[in-house]
């Protein structure tokens, strides 16, 4: 179950955070929560490319960060659920094997952090580990 989005906290991490900042956010919840969300239709998940031409999944760590971008083109998306042993089994994996990347976090003015797959599960492997650490010493 995700955690409740406070609006305070989603305007000031859309709007007043760097991507570097947003892509730490999204290490920190997704390895607190176990998930990942993306936007997806009927097609599938929706893919973006960045300013090189790499082809990008977006995700985010927040249905409601995710939602934020279902407009325009992606209006008749809605925000899928990833469980963070899907997403590091099934989904990172399957995007190296393409040669697709992650656009970690994007908003309605920036592209996000665009990371390789293996870039992203080390990160977030780490953060998994580290988070499981301080649970235990807390």
């Amino acid at each position: 179950m995700t955690y409740k989005m406070d609006m305070t906290e989603f305007n000031e991490v859309t709007g007043e955070f760097s991507g570097a900042r947003r892509y730490d956010y999204f290490l920190a919840k997704a390895a607190e929560w176990k998930e990942v969300w993306t936007l997806s239709s009927s097609e599938g998940s929706v893919t973006m490319c960045d300013g090189q031409g790499h082809e990008c999944v977006p995700v985010w760590p927040h249905a409601d960060f995710a939602s934020a971008l279902a407009v325009c083109d992606w209006s008749h998306c809605k925000a899928e659920c990833v469980n963070i042993v899907d997403f590091m089994q099934k989904w990172v994996q399957g995007m190296a094997r393409a040669g697709y990347f992650f656009a970690v976090f994007p908003t309605l003015n920036n592209t996000g952090v665009v990371v390789n797959p293996d870039k992203l599960r080390e990160d977030l492997s780490n953060e998994i580990k580290n988070s499981a650490k301080i649970r235990f010493l807390g």
